[in-house]
């Protein structure tokens, strides 16, 4: 279904994908802290400058315009060949002013107009002050859940660690007779279901972090392309699951603990 999905979105079909090296860097986000991050989208996100753009666009239209005076400059410029001027053979007339025109009374289409750009202001103020508000939530939740998602994968990783230990130890007991055939492949179950968990919180990591800068208007072609130098065509995986096994067991190098990302 991932595949399937994968190919919707880019229009393209997909045999294989490259995986998430080992040793990728899995920090809490910087700046530290949330009350940063949503200053940072306040003044970035896309999202909410499009929102105060409309609140500007009706402002200038000017809500109680149609109640004001206009004044319009205008010019005309006339010329004609006649023979009423026997010396030039024609006439020409230069014309330059301004007028100014005062709404009276205009049937209630000017108050009318007047109460539309009112409300077309008021409504692109409320939108404006709702994605505010939506971005603020938003990113306040997704910081939060990247910080969790950096515990989440030290826990997991530490699972890996635990249930290699009970396997070791279920089969040394199965060798010696004190534990049967099913506790090594419950183990077994046990082990790779902790395998499968740290993959999962990982992934949740690296999407959690691109949607919160996203959100912050903070996400960029270089974060993308950074995150990119991540992918192990080592780490493959591949619609032909029998490929995947050739590769190598899942559980290789898994369970060690990364390099400590720099600061």
């Amino acid at each position: 279904m991932s595949f399937e999905a994968l190919e919707r979105l880019t229009g393209k079909q997909y045999d294989s994908i490259d995986g998430l090296a080992d040793d990728l860097p899995i920090a809490s986000p910087k700046p530290a802290t949330r009350d940063d991050w949503v200053n940072l989208a306040m003044t970035s996100s896309p999202s909410i400058r499009y929102a105060e753009a409309g609140v500007d666009v009706a402002k200038r239209r000017g809500h109680r315009a149609g109640h004001l005076p206009t004044l319009n400059a205008y010019a005309d410029y006339a010329y004609s060949d006649n023979d009423i001027d026997a010396l030039r053979g024609h006439n020409e007339n230069v014309e330059v002013g301004v007028q100014a025109n005062l709404p009276i009374y205009s049937g209630g289409s000017t108050s009318a107009s007047v109460r539309q750009n009112t409300y077309s202001l008021e409504s692109t103020q409320y939108d404006f002050e709702d994605q505010r508000r939506y971005t603020t939530q938003q990113v306040r939740s997704l910081f939060t859940q990247v910080v969790n998602d950096v515990e989440s994968v030290d826990a997991q990783r530490e699972a890996i660690v635990s249930s290699r230990s009970a396997l070791e130890a279920t089969r040394a007991g199965y060798e010696v007779g004190t534990r049967n055939i099913v506790d090594v492949l419950n183990a077994e179950q046990s082990l790779y279901e902790s395998i499968s968990n740290y993959a999962d919180a990982r992934y949740t990591y690296v999407t959690d972090l691109l949607q919160l800068r996203q959100q912050a208007g903070v996400l960029s072609l270089d974060v993308i392309r950074g995150t990119n130098q991540w992918l192990r065509d080592s780490k493959r995986v591949s619609l032909d699951l029998a490929d995947t096994q050739r590769r190598g067991s899942p559980t290789d190098d898994i369970g060690a603990r990364p390099t400590p990302p720099t600061p």
